[in-house]
C-alpha cells in the first residue's frame, strides 16, 4: 500500500540509482587496480643511438648514400617539408675526448658493438625473424618467442596469432616451405602449423628418427644429436636446411611424408651457419663453420652433386660433393 504513495516511489527510485551508482564505482575501482597503466603513465624508453653510419636512399641515382651528421629528418607533404626530428653524432663516452679522424670513429663505435655483445638482452633479441608467405601474408617472430602473422584483409593490415603452446617455450625463427609454416623452438625443436579435426591451427613436433645408427660420408650419427639450432628456406621455397648441434647440415626435401638427408659436416669444420645460393650458383649452399682459425671463421662453400645416395627411407637422393673452396 505504501509504494502507491507517489513520494515513496521517488524515494525508491532514487535509492535504486544510488545502489547502482555505487556498484559501478567500486568495479571502476577494481579494474583500475589489474589494468597496465595507459601508455602516456609509463616511464618512456629512450632512444639510445650506438652507431655513426646511415644511409639515404636515393631515387634519381637508385643508389643508398651514407650520409653525415647531423642530419635533419624532414617529413614533405604537398610539397611543404618541416623538421620532425635529426639524427646527431653519438655522445662521448667516460669524458674522452671529441673524435677527429673516421678511423677513429669506427673504433668507438666497434668498442659499442662488442659491449653489445656482452649485453645479456641479445639472446632474446635472435628470436626475431620476418617471413614472407605472400604479396598479403607476412609471418613474425617477435622479441617476446611470440609468432603471428600480419595479413591483409581486404580493408586494413590486422594481426593473427600463432603461438607455440606454453610447454613448449619461446620460437626463435618461423620457415614457409612450399606453404607449409615451420617454426623452430628455442629447445632446437621443429614444429609444423597443421588443421585438427575441428578446422582448428595446432603446432604438431616434426619427429627426425635417428634411432639407428646410419652412416653417411663416413661418419656415425646418433639420435641425441638431432636439436636444431638454426636454419634456412632454399632459394626457391622447396627444401629446408638445417643446422644441428653436432655440427652437421640437414636438408628437409619433403614434409608430407618427412623426407630428409643428412650431409654431415666440412672436414675439419662444422655448419653454425646456412646460406643458400641458389640464386647465383644453383645447387650450392654457403656454410660457415664456428671453428675458428688463425684468420677467424671459415666460409664453407658446399655443392649439391649428383652423387647419388639412399637416404633412411631407401630413396634415392642427391648427396653432397665438398668443394676445397674456402674463404676466412
Amino acid at each position: 500500500m505504501a509504494m502507491d504513495d507517489p513520494s515513496c516511489s521517488c524515494r525508491f527510485l532514487l535509492w535504486f540509482l544510488c545502489f547502482v551508482a555505487c556498484v559501478l564505482l567500486e568495479s571502476a575501482a577494481s579494474v583500475h587496480s589489474w589494468c597496465p597503466l595507459h601508455p602516456s603513465l609509463r616511464q618512456e624508453a629512450k632512444f639510445k643511438q650506438k652507431t655513426n653510419k646511415f644511409w639515404e636512399y636515393q631515387e634519381q641515382s637508385n643508389t643508398w648514400v651514407e650520409i653525415s651528421m647531423p642530419f635533419n629528418l624532414m617529413s614533405c607533404i604537398n610539397d611543404t617539408c618541416t623538421k620532425v626530428g635529426s639524427i646527431e653524432q653519438p655522445e662521448r663516452r667516460h669524458g674522452r675526448a671529441s673524435i677527429s679522424s673516421q678511423e677513429e670513429k669506427d673504433a668507438e663505435i666497434d668498442d659499442n658493438d662488442q659491449a653489445d655483445r656482452n649485453d645479456p638482452v641479445l639472446p632474446i633479441r635472435k628470436r626475431i625473424s620476418l617471413t614472407r608467405m605472400s604479396e598479403s601474408s607476412v609471418w613474425v617472430t617477435g622479441q617476446s618467442g611470440s609468432i603471428y602473422e600480419r595479413f591483409w584483409n581486404g580493408l586494413a593490415w590486422v594481426i593473427a596469432p600463432h603461438e607455440l603452446p606454453i610447454s613448449v617455450g619461446y620460437a626463435t625463427a618461423t620457415f614457409i616451405v612450399n606453404t607449409t609454416i615451420l617454426a623452430l623452438s628455442e629447445a632446437g625443436i621443429l614444429y609444423q602449423l597443421q588443421l585438427n579435426e575441428h578446422a582448428q591451427p595446432i603446432w604438431t613436433e616434426v619427429i627426425f628418427n635417428f634411432e639407428q645408427q646410419f652412416i653417411v660420408l663416413g661418419e656415425k650419427t646418433q639420435s641425441q644429436a638431432m636439436h636444431i639450432r638454426n636454419g634456412i628456406v632454399s632459394y626457391d621455397g622447396r627444401k629446408l636446411f638445417l643446422s644441428i648441434t653436432n655440427g652437421s647440415l640437414v636438408e628437409v626435401t619433403e614434409l608430407q611424408p618427412l623426407r630428409w638427408t643428412y650431409h654431415g659436416h666440412p672436414p675439419g669444420g662444422d655448419v653454425s651457419y646456412i646460406s643458400d645460393a641458389g640464386n647465383a650458383r644453383p645447387g650450392t649452399v654457403f656454410t660457415v663453420s664456428a671453428k675458428m682459425g688463425k684468420c677467424g671463421a671459415v666460409l664453407q662453400e658446399t655443392c649439391m652433386s649428383s652423387t647419388e645416395n639412399q637416404d633412411h627411407h631407401g630413396k634415392s637422393t642427391y648427396g653432397v660433393k665438398k668443394q676445397q673452396r674456402m674463404s676466412h
